[in-house]
């Protein structure tokens, strides 16, 4: 499950930046639907990520762009 996992998060990330990848999982909604995540456990998630590109020395300026996307997923991922 973590290498599955993993590999959605990649293609995410390269979905998120506009990047030359095409995202083929499923939608941030029916990925989340039901899984009852309040908004507090998805900031614990972008704390992690946050602590892991900083860990690995990604610059700040990245990293508020990674946060910028993730964060606009918000909607489609907290209590739906």
């Amino acid at each position: 499950m973590i290498c599955q996992r993993s590999k959605s998060g990649g293609g995410l990330f390269h979905y998120g930046d506009w990047g030359p990848s095409i995202y083929q999982g499923k939608s941030m909604l029916a990925a989340h639907k039901g899984m009852n995540i309040d908004h507090a456990e998805f900031m614990v998630v972008l704390d992690d990520t946050l602590a892991a590109l900083d860990k690995n020395g990604v610059g700040r300026r990245e990293q508020e762009e990674v946060l910028f996307v993730m964060y606009g997923m918000r909607q489609d991922i907290v209590l739906v």
